[in-house]
C-alpha cells in the first residue's frame, strides 16, 4: 500500500464517522439546523460574488441618482471643502441648509449662492455643533423655516496638530465633540424624519487617517476612526429596520489643501502616486458618491490599493514606509487654521 492508498483510506474512514455521527447521534432539530446553517453559507458565497460583480458593473457604469430638490444639511460650510461643496450642490438643484461656528464666513457664502443664483437656495444658521442643546435649538429653526433636511453631509472637523504629550484635555474633547459627536447629536435629531420617509443620505467626512494614523494626529485620527465605526455600525441598523430608502457614503480623503492642516509637510508633497488633493476635486469626488449611493469613498483611488496592502503586510512595513515619507515629522511645521 503506498502512501497515497493510505492518505485515501484515512479520508473515506473520517468521512464515514462524520456521517455516522450525523445520522446516529444528532436529533432531528440538530439535522436541520446544520441544513439551514449550509444553506445560509452557499447563500452567503453567492450573494457575496454578486456583489463584486455588481460593484465592478457599478464602476464603469454606475447609476447616478437625480438629487434636484433635496434638502442639504452641511457643517463646516463655510471651510474650504464645504465652499465648494455647497456651491456644487446647489448647481445640482439642491436646497442648503448652511450650519458653522464662523458666522462671518457662513453669511458670505450663503450670500454669494442666493446672489449667484438669483434665488433662496441656501439659508445660513450659525451653531457650535459641539454643544447638543444649542443644536436643538437651532433644529426647531431648520425645520419651521426649510423643513426637515434629506440630505445630512457631516463635514465640520477640528485638529489640534500636536503631539500626543502636548495635547491639552481641551482640546482633546473638542476634537472629539467636533469630529464625531456631533454626528450623534445632529443624526438623532434629523434622522427620525428620514426614517418614517424611508428616504435620505447620511454622508460623513471622515479621513484615511481614521484606518491609519501616524505621529502627531493622535486625537484627530482617533476621532475619525470613531467616525468610521459610527458610519458602519449607523449602516447595518438601517439595514436591520429594512430602511434601504437610506444611504450612508464614509468618505476617506488624503491629506486635502486646506486651512485645516496649514504648514502640513512630508518627504513628496508631489509624489506622483499620493499628491496633496485639491479641494474641488474632493467635493466633486464626494457628490460623485452621493450620487451613486456609495457606501466607502477613498480619495485618490489608489487608496484602495495601498489600505489593502497594509492591511495584509506586518506592521514593521507601515513603519518603513512611514520612515520612507517622513510622516512622523510631519507635524513639526503644522500652522493650522488661524
Amino acid at each position: 500500500m503506498t502512501l497515497l492508498d493510505a492518505f485515501n483510506l484515512l479520508f473515506v474512514f473520517c468521512c464515514c464517522i462524520f456521517l455516522s455521527y450525523i445520522f446516529f447521534y444528532l436529533n432531528a432539530y440538530s439535522v436541520k439546523w446544520l441544513a439551514c446553517t449550509a444553506k445560509d453559507f452557499l447563500c452567503a458565497i453567492f450573494m457575496t460574488i454578486v456583489y463584486i460583480l455588481k460593484a465592478w458593473f457599478n464602476f464603469f457604469y454606475a447609476y447616478h441618482k437625480d438629487l434636484k430638490n433635496e434638502v442639504v444639511l452641511l457643517t463646516g460650510a463655510s471651510g474650504g471643502i464645504g465652499k465648494l461643496l455647497a456651491k456644487k450642490l446647489v448647481q445640482k438643484g439642491c436646497i442648503l441648509i448652511l450650519i458653522d461656528i464662523d458666522n462671518f464666513g457662513l453669511e458670505e457664502v450663503s450670500r454669494t449662492l442666493n446672489e449667484t443664483f438669483q434665488q433662496q437656495v441656501a439659508y445660513p444658521f450659525k451653531c457650535d455643533i459641539s454643544n447638543y442643546e444649542e443644536i436643538c435649538l437651532i433644529k426647531k429653526k431648520i425645520v419651521e423655516t426649510v423643513g426637515n433636511p434629506t440630505i445630512i453631509i457631516n463635514n465640520a472637523g477640528v485638529v489640534a496638530g500636536k503631539y500626543f504629550l502636548d495635547l491639552k484635555p481641551k482640546e482633546v474633547q473638542k476634537t472629539f465633540e467636533v469630529n464625531i459627536l456631533a454626528h450623534f447629536w445632529v443624526l438623532q435629531l434629523f434622522l427620525p424624519h428620514m426614517l418614517e420617509m424611508n428616504h435620505g443620505h447620511i454622508v460623513s467626512v471622515a479621513s484615511i487617517l481614521g484606518l491609519d494614523s501616524f505621529a502627531g494626529v493622535s486625537e484627530y485620527g482617533a476621532s475619525k476612526a470613531a467616525a468610521v465605526n459610527f458610519m458602519k455600525s449607523l449602516r447595518q441598523e438601517l439595514r436591520l429596520i429594512n430602511k434601504n430608502g437610506i444611504h450612508c457614503t464614509t468618505v476617506l480623503p488624503f491629506h486635502t489643501s486646506t486651512d485645516m492642516f496649514k504648514g502640513f509637510g512630508s518627504r513628496f508633497k508631489n509624489f506622483f502616486l499620493l499628491k496633496v488633493l485639491d479641494p474641488d476635486y474632493v467635493a466633486e469626488r464626494i457628490i460623485d458618491a452621493v450620487e451613486r449611493n456609495q457606501t466607502t469613498l477613498y480619495i485618490p483611488k489608489i487608496l484602495y490599493v495601498i489600505i489593502t496592502l497594509l492591511s495584509i503586510l506586518p506592521d514593521n512595513s507601515y513603519d518603513v514606509i512611514a520612515d520612507f515619507f517622513k510622516v512622523n515629522h510631519s507635524m513639526l511645521t503644522f500652522l493650522g487654521k488661524k
